[in-house]
């Protein structure tokens, strides 16, 4: 039996109201997903694709989406939330191919995109061959700056709105609002372009990130989550996030930041 079967036998049994088992047996596909990717094996060696005419993860991506879209809204919370992440955990391997990858961006911003872009402020510079010619003489890593400034040009040039909000020795925020004939090329072409002009040797790559050093993507799927409990199981220099129009606009996800970034400075 596939992991995928399991699911579903444990939510046929229980309705999809008893989260226990269901939520443990998604964690655990959740762990093999991501082991799989760090291990670097070639997924088609272990008889993991979604290349080949078997498409052996179609059943599972299937599934996610069923869970995480929740249509008769009669699946718990904790499923739906469990779901999500294995989504987010396995999106390269789902999504392996370019043209996979352009049809999710256009799927994903077909009624325009806020992307938000957090990175901590200022950001060390994290040590490998590539970042010592980066290194503003303190340890600040000068290509986060150089991205923020060279995206905040690409919208003024094009007339987008966008706002930066942050604070020192915290995080620094870029929030962007892309109209949707511009949302799918920006997210696949342009992003790379720029942070490859930024220092960013391996550029951007939709629905990955930046590889090096490590900063996600992820797409959202409601604005109401904890953001003081994502800054404890992020571990990286930040994050991109992407909402869709229906998930949040531009004001809504502006008003989030900056009440997140107002806590934060009255708590300390």
């Amino acid at each position: 039996m596939e992991i995928h079967e399991l699911i579903e036998k444990l939510l046929s049994t229980d309705n999809g109201k008893n989260g226990g088992m269901t939520v443990d047996a998604l964690k655990m596909l959740e762990a093999n997903l991501s082991w799989l990717l760090i291990s670097k094996i070639d997924p088609e060696e272990v008889g993991v694709s979604m290349k080949s005419k078997e498409e052996t993860l179609s059943n599972t991506l299937r599934m996610l989406e069923e869970l995480i879209q929740n249509k008769q809204q009669d699946i718990d919370k904790a499923i739906v939330q469990q779901a999500t992440q294995v989504w987010d955990a396995g999106l390269e391997l789902f999504f392996p191919t370019r043209e996979a990858r352009e049809s999710l961006a256009k799927s994903a911003s077909e009624d325009g995109v806020v992307v938000e872009m957090q990175f901590q402020f200022p950001t060390q510079l994290e040590k490998d061959e590539d970042s010592n010619e980066f290194d503003s003489g303190d340890g600040t890593d000068v290509r986060f700056e150089r991205l923020m400034l060279m995206l905040r040009l690409e919208c003024t040039k094009n007339g987008w709105k966008h706002e930066l909000i942050g604070k020192y020795h915290f995080f620094v925020y870029l929030v962007m609002s892309i109209p949707k004939e511009y949302a799918s090329q920006f997210l696949s072409v342009q992003l790379d372009r720029i942070t490859k002009l930024a220092g960013f040797k391996y550029g951007w790559e939709f629905p990955v990130g930046i590889r090096n050093p490590p900063v996600k993507l992820k797409i959202e799927r409601y604005l109401g989550f904890d953001r003081g409990e994502r800054l404890r199981s992020e571990y990286s220099v930040g994050c991109v996030r992407l909402y869709s129009r229906s998930v949040g606009t531009f004001k809504e996800v502006c008003d989030r930041v900056s009440t997140f970034v107002k806590y934060v400075c009255t708590a300390k």
